[in-house]
Formats: C-alpha cells, structure tokens, sequence
C-alpha cells in the first residue's frame, strides 16, 4: 500500500521548476510600491510552443535544466529580496521613504534575507562572506 508521503516524494521526484515569481508592495504615506520579478530557467532558446510533441529526450534536457525541488526556496528568497529592496528603492526615489529609513530598512532585510537563502542553501552563516557582492 503506497502512502501519502510515498506519493508526495513521488511527485517530488518528477517535478521541474521552470519559472518562479516574487512580488512585493509596501503601503506608503502618498501611495503603494509594487514590484514584481520572475525568473526562469534557461532551455534550447526556441521558447514554448515551438514543438507540440515533445522528444524524450527533449523532456530530458528540460529537465535537467530546470530547478529542482531542493533549489526553490533558496531562488524564492533571493528574488523576494531583491523585489523588496527595489519597492524600498523606487519608495525612497519618489519621495514616499526619506532616503535614510529606506537604507535602514533595505539593510536590515538584507541582513534577514541572507539568513534565510543561507539556511536554504544549508551554508554556515558568515559575518562577511566574499560572495556578498552587494547584489
């Protein structure tokens, strides 16, 4: 008798990510910020819809070039981070954020996005990683 959990790892095993969409808003004072970012993998750079019946081996090559179950959460948190630190920006560009509370904030998030993409990855968390490229 297979079990729930069976089936889940199941479909976990078979599932290619292709794409993953972030979003953030920020309600302020003369309005909200919205920004919204996706990101996908890159294929044979023919774009769906080209061939209707796929190969197998097709399927293969796609598969092999899309994100694994194990991958999104670590993908999810770098494009929150960086859709929440854009809102910050274009609200501190507008005038919504003065410029200082908009740094504060942007540093403060950037610090607990960190955490979270390096628990994801798994990776021991660094005071100074030299992987932190400011982006």
């Amino acid at each position: 008798m297979t079990t729930l959990k069976d089936q889940i790892n199941s479909l976990k095993s078979r599932l290619c990510i292709e794409k993953i969409t972030a979003t953030r808003s920020l309600k302020t004072p003369t309005g909200d910020v919205f920004c919204g970012i996706s990101a996908s993998f890159k294929h044979d750079g023919m774009g769906p819809g080209v061939d209707l019946h796929t190969s197998e081996e097709e399927d293969h090559a796609t598969a092999r070039s899309s994100m694994s179950t194990k991958d999104i959460t670590a993908v999810y948190m770098y494009l929150e981070s960086r859709a929440y630190i854009m809102c910050l920006e274009a609200a501190a560009a507008s005038g919504a954020y003065p410029e200082h509370v908009a740094l504060n904030m942007k540093n403060g998030a950037s610090i607990e996005f960190s955490k979270l993409i390096a628990k994801a990855l798994h990776v021991p968390e660094t005071t100074h990683d030299p992987a932190d490229n400011g982006g």
